[in-house]
């Protein structure tokens, strides 16, 4: 007849699990705390604040009529200014960059 395991054999049994258990899950969390992860999570893109100095700004949009994508340099005193400029001039601005003072 095969020799059953007594009730203080179980506990010891469970008990040496428990620990073995604790020092995997530690080792674990050391090692995440020690090496975080090398993508961190995704943030938007950083937004440059409107320029408001006058300059030349480089305006990347649609034409309203043509229906094509289209790019112009405009003299402007702020950004705010080239995008109104671009939409008289018949442009669905999508970006506005400054290139520079005007010289």
């Amino acid at each position: 007849m095969p020799h059953m395991p007594g009730f203080g054999s179980l506990i010891c049994l469970a008990v040496f699990g428990g620990i073995i258990a604790g020092v995997v899950c530690l080792i674990v969390f050391i090692s995440k705390q020690a090496n975080p992860p090398q993508n961190p999570p995704f943030y938007p893109p950083f937004q440059n604040p409107p320029t408001n100095m006058p300059g030349t700004y480089l305006v990347k949009g649609v034409d309203r009529n043509t229906r094509q994508d289209t790019s112009l340099r405009i003299q402007a005193e702020s950004e705010a200014n080239a995008r109104v400029k671009a939409d008289l001039a018949g442009i669905v601005v999508t970006s506005v960059q400054f290139e520079g003072p005007v010289v």
